[in-house]
């Protein structure tokens, strides 16, 4: 559960969001690169005044972060999006019923509307879906190989993780994930699919992961030099 706290820096106002997790062993300093707003992780035995001081010590950092990314992705204006890591032409077209589809062939989004002021929430509920069940795809097909099953499976819009596994089987993905490469994707769902496994990031868990998808770390590196870009 995240508490808000407004602080001044050079006459800016950040509303830094901070959260106290069990598990958590470090600070942790990420960009929100929606809202250009801080979110900071701490260990759950420190104080919010820890936090704000980090934040303080490190704000130069978030602000690199964030003019890395000056313009957030604004569906309502899109053109062009990437699938799977293909680029598809958004094709914008009259009709009475709100829909989407997606032909792989001429790789064109189409977008039917009866009102354009919806394009962004039609676009995202397309994605959503989209993502959902590609992702549920290949999280049966994987965790077949790996002898293991979970519980259940949703996407959403996490400004914070790519992915997540409970404790009780339950798996969520980030939408998002689907504008990437497919070899992304699959990092992903192995990653949290061997916390079912292995419930930390112990030396097993990463042998788990590497023994399934060897090439992990150019992934973890396209998420850090591209996955700001899906935001």
């Amino acid at each position: 559960m995240f508490k808000i706290f407004p602080i001044n820096i050079n006459d800016n106002t950040y509303d830094v969001k901070i959260a106290k997790v069990k598990r958590c062993r470090k600070f942790i300093l990420k960009a929100n690169f929606k809202t250009k707003q801080p979110q900071i992780s701490i260990p759950y035995s420190v104080s919010y005044d820890a936090g704000l001081k980090f934040f303080l010590d490190n704000h130069e950092w978030f602000l690199k972060q964030i003019d890395k990314n000056p313009n957030p992705l604004d569906f309502a204006n899109l053109s062009t999006i990437s699938i799977y890591g293909e680029i598809y032409n958004i094709v914008e077209l009259i009709n009475k019923k709100n829909h989407c589809i997606m032909n792989r062939e001429s790789k064109e989004i189409q977008l039917f509307m009866k009102d354009f002021t919806y394009k962004s929430a039609i676009l995202i509920k397309f994605l959503k879906q989209e993502a959902l069940s590609m992702f549920t795809e290949l999280s049966l097909k994987q965790a077949k190989i790996m002898g293991i099953s979970f519980n259940k499976i949703a996407v959403n819009d996490s400004i914070s993780k790519w992915g997540s596994c409970s404790a009780t089987k339950n798996l969520k993905y980030n939408f998002r994930l689907i504008m990437a490469p497919v070899f992304v994707i699959e990092y992903i769902i192995i990653h949290e699919l061997a916390h079912i496994q292995e419930f930390n990031h112990s030396p097993q868990f990463w042998n788990i992961v590497n023994d399934l998808c060897p090439n992990f770390k150019v992934a973890q590196q396209w998420l850090k030099e591209h996955g700001k870009f899906l935001y």
